[in-house]
């Protein structure tokens, strides 16, 4: 289960489409006073993930203890692994680059952070590169230029 929707997957509501879909082409950002959020993770890395683990079937926990049960932890044949950017991105610098694609400055208006903002995310993908020996690292560049591309191409825009 993919629970976060990159690039072609997005909706409307979400970075970077928004900022393309609401200004049908002007970035239009609604920004954290600091502006240090970070956003990341590049869909061709998250589909190689994906694909990584496809041929690699868990098997069950040796080391779960059913008298002390964890929920990181189970008899079950399963595996659940972070896909995304190791390497947090600052969200300036990922509005400094949606900006690049799109050949036009963003509309900022700053807000304080807002109830349910998470002030920093990042991937810890070793479980990923442990078991199936891969890494993202679709640079943060590559991945919005191929969203914006592929966005234009499929809406129009």
């Amino acid at each position: 289960r993919l629970f976060e929707r990159p690039h072609q997957l997005q909706h409307a509501d979400a970075l970077p489409g928004a900022e393309i879909e609401r200004g049908r082409g002007v970035a239009r950002v609604f920004q954290r006073i600091d502006g240090v959020g970070v956003r990341a993770g590049q869909v061709d890395d998250i589909v190689e993930g994906v694909f990584r683990t496809l041929d690699r079937v868990p098997g069950p926990d040796p080391s779960y203890d059913p008298l002390q049960p964890t929920p990181a932890s189970s008899t079950a044949p399963y595996r659940v692994y972070n896909i995304g950017n190791s390497q947090p991105v600052e969200l300036l610098r990922y509005i400094e680059v949606l900006e690049d694609a799109l050949g036009r400055k963003a509309e900022m208006r700053m807000l304080p952070l807002q109830p349910g903002d998470v002030p920093d995310t990042f991937a810890d993908v070793s479980a990923l590169q442990r078991d199936t020996g891969y890494k993202p690292a679709t640079p943060i560049e590559t991945g919005v230029r191929n969203f914006v591309e592929w966005y234009r191409d499929y809406y129009k825009a």
